[in-house]
């Protein structure tokens, strides 16, 4: 692309005398001034230089042919130059482009280049607003493009409302004078470079551009998204390398559903998508085939993240008003407002949501220790539902002991809170009521006389006793749980490091096997350890040989003193009885190739493709007992974890 904006280097009517340019001439003086007084920033940025065609108040009268002759003596002296701009015309819903005019600005702080830039946002300002005017695009139209875009159709039919080209009416014949060289090409690119901060202008190189408003980002990049995994991955992952990126993927995007507090990513299908396009690209692919799908992914991608979280964070949001709508209903039945939530069913939550849950100012949270885990319970904070609660209590046969001790704690963290509900003699007397039910478990038989008797000195005694053990048997069951809770996320913890250390492995392996594709099947010669170390940083390179044999990636030839002249081949893992063939074919071709050379880089070269046959002949390795493979092991760990979860929710 030709960039030039020598063009707005323009001279002052004085540069112009002194170089002996004549500007007495009548007209010419006319349209030079008409130009310069209108020349400034301020019009500039709203469209309101001079253009043309426009019949201004000073040069009513002046016949075109006139106008057209002397201004091309002003533009050839370089005392005006031509603009062009798109406007938005509403009438029309159309951007076409205009003509403007412009001279030396007559203010000295001004300069023609500013006058350009403002330009270049006039433009893009009038293209948002034909850009706003745009339908939202359709799943389905949407879908009729990507599948004839993948079969290398004719688009013109199915890409109206979707693909615009913005710049149809810039072309040269559209100017009053020709162009300077470059100055259309320089135009688009300054337009496109100031739409890069309209987020809604997506341009789609060797496509042209579509306008996608944020209520239309996910529909857009849903359909893309589901297009490229149903009809362009299954081609894909007969490449070597997209197969590699789809496996690691699938590995990291199952841990990543594995965490609770994880935000919805669309990294994920930005990978695969790179992935498969630069498969294309290695194939010379710029059109068809599904780039556009795969376009539209990547460009889509981040803002998709951006609303799918906040969606995310709202659905937190539903779920609080979910989970305390009976707690905190007027009309629920007493006893679904109480809310017990088991520790186990608490870890699931994510932290969002339980501290949400916790800073809600309209309830009482609590903890209970069970002999079976941690409990929490929750109540609505007020004095009318848990006098209700109480009574409901009160009426049960055999309440939950461990409910009316949990419900005494929830009340004592708020009794200063609600002071009048300790004067109503009726609430303290079934309170007292369902707590001696309660105490009861826990006073030594040879009391029970008293209590029933009612004696006081000895009721107190009996009490005292029963909160003493109460308290004892909560810290000591504290105690035992969180020992067994350690233990769990312990565990879990150590699952965590496996599976982060495996995926790291698989990471490294990729990344390898990919620079031995580029060496075998690209540039059609055999990687050594040097030429492997070649397209690693310095960092990288170190200790190669050791991480290439940790990897269990073959080495032959060479030797320990000369490390560097091995020969790197792929590990015998699960893509090895394909990669075989591959091998078997790409080092044939070596061979024929360089048969005929006798230069001492060709018979190396020629040496190392034997050793490489050699050992692909023998008969040994077909039968070889393949090694271990750390995908392998990262996909039993995640189908165990699946397996258990799925196990504890039924």
């Amino acid at each position: 692309m030709a960039i030039n904006r020598d063009y707005l280097n323009l001279i002052t009517p004085q540069e112009a005398s002194s170089r002996g340019i004549n500007l007495n001439d009548k007209i010419r003086h006319a349209i030079y001034t008409a130009v310069q007084t209108r020349s400034t920033e301020k019009n500039a940025g709203s469209g309101q230089l001079f253009r043309y065609p426009n019949k201004y108040d000073e040069l009513a009268g002046l016949p075109d042919s006139d106008f057209i002759s002397a201004m091309k003596y002003l533009l050839a002296d370089r005392l005006v130059a031509q603009l062009c701009a798109l406007e938005y015309l509403f009438e029309s819903d159309k951007l076409e482009m205009q003509l403007f005019f412009i001279a030396k600005p007559p203010a000295p702080v001004e300069t023609t280049g500013g006058l350009y830039r403002e330009v270049i946002r006039y433009t893009a300002q009038e293209v948002e607003k034909w850009g706003f005017k745009r339908p939202d695009i359709t799943s389905d139209n949407l879908y009729q493009l990507l599948k004839a875009d993948f079969e290398s159709e004719d688009l013109t039919e199915v890409s109206e409302g979707i693909l615009y080209d913005i710049f149809a009416d810039v072309k040269e014949e559209s100017f009053l004078y020709t162009p300077a060289i470059g100055q259309l090409d320089t135009f688009k690119h300054d337009v496109l470079e100031d739409l890069s901060d309209y987020p809604d202008f997506i341009l789609l190189e060797n496509y042209g551009c579509c306008i996608v408003k944020d209520n239309n980002v996910l529909t857009v990049f849903n359909t893309a998204e589901n297009f490229m995994q149903q009809r362009l991955m299954p081609i894909a992952r007969n490449d070597p390398s997209c197969s590699r990126v789809f496996e690691q993927v699938y590995l990291e995007e199952e841990e990543h559903k594995a965490d609770k507090n994880a935000l919805p990513r669309t990294d994920f299908s930005l990978k695969r998508s790179k992935a498969i396009q630069k498969a294309l690209q290695r194939k010379g692919i710029k059109q068809g085939n599904g780039m556009l799908t795969l376009l539209l992914v990547q460009k889509l991608a981040n803002r998709a993240a951006s609303l799918l979280q906040k969606e995310y964070k709202d659905s937190m949001d539903q779920k609080l008003k979910e989970l305390l709508q009976d707690v905190l209903s007027e009309e629920a039945d007493i006893e679904k407002r109480f809310l017990s939530i088991p520790q186990e069913q608490q870890e699931e939550m994510p932290d969002r949501l339980w501290a949400a849950l916790k800073e809600h100012p309209d309830i009482v949270l609590s903890e209970w220790e069970l002999p079976t885990g941690k409990i929490y319970t929750i109540l609505k904070k007020d004095a009318e539902v848990f006098a209700k609660w109480i009574r409901h209590l009160e009426k049960i046969p055999r309440p939950e002991i461990w409910q009316i001790l949990a419900t005494k704690k929830m009340l004592e963290a708020v009794e200063q809170e609600m002071p009048h509900l300790f004067q109503d003699k009726e609430f303290v007397k079934t309170y007292g009521h369902i707590l001696r039910k309660a105490y009861l478990r826990y006073i030594p038989w040879y009391l029970w006389l008293f209590v029933f008797l009612g004696m006081q000195p000895f009721l107190d005694k009996a009490f005292q006793i029963a909160k003493g053990k109460i308290d004892s048997q909560q810290k000591k069951l504290a105690e035992k749980n969180k020992i067994k809770w350690q233990k769990k996320t312990a565990e879990i913890q150590e699952h965590r490091i496996a599976k982060a250390t495996l995926l790291k492995e698989i990471q490294e392996k990729n990344k390898f096997k990919d620079i031995l594709d580029e060496f075998y099947f690209v540039h059609g010669t055999i990687p050594t350890v040097n030429l492997v170390a070649s397209k690693l940083s310095e960092s990288d390179s170190k200790n190669l040989v050791e991480r290439l044999k940790k990897l269990h990636f073959i080495l032959l030839g060479g030797s320990e003193k000369k490390e560097g002249s091995m020969i790197v081949m792929y590990p015998r893992d699960r893509e090895w009885s394909r990669l075989r063939g591959k091998l078997f074919s790409a080092v044939e071709q070596i061979l024929d190739r360089t048969s005929k050379k006798q230069d001492a880089e060709a018979k190396a070269l020629a040496s190392n493709a034997q050793v490489i046959l050699k050992y692909l002949n023998a008969k040994s390795t077909s039968s070889l007992t393949p090694t271990r493979d750390p995908f392998e092991e990262l996909e039993k760990l995640i189908r165990k974890e699946k397996d258990k979860n799925e196990l504890n929710t039924k």
